[in-house]
């Protein structure tokens, strides 16, 4: 049976997944979406494109609902405005690599801290 907790650090949160091998960090981060006009198409473009380059599984969770960051349609599905919080999930072996540019493309794009 496998279980989850969730340690924090100074940088990001770390949701650790414990199964029959033992426990398995995953990246999250949330951040509060700052854009007046959201996550639109030009932004999920540009955070898919971002995704799309890292090995990792990368998910948005927004409102309970989480979709690959990969997806365009996924993303934009979501329906994000401004004054949203969303979590980026990222597991694999690029993940804290992935996640980085995440954030500092958010920053740099003006989306959200």
């Amino acid at each position: 049976m496998n279980s989850t907790y969730i340690a924090k650090d100074n940088k990001n949160t770390k949701q650790h997944r414990i199964g029959e091998k033992g426990e398995i960090p995953m990246l999250q981060k949330t951040i509060n979406i700052t854009s007046e006009s959201g996550i639109h198409a030009r932004p999920a473009t540009l955070l898919v494109n971002k995704a799309s380059s890292f090995t990792s599984n990368i998910d948005l969770e927004f409102n309970g609902k989480k979709v690959n960051l990969k997806s365009i349609m996924g993303v934009m599905s979501l329906g994000i405005g401004q004054g949203a919080s969303v979590t980026f999930h990222v597991d694999g072996d690029d993940e804290q690599e992935a996640l980085d540019a995440i954030v500092e493309l958010m920053s740099k794009e003006g989306l959200g801290a």
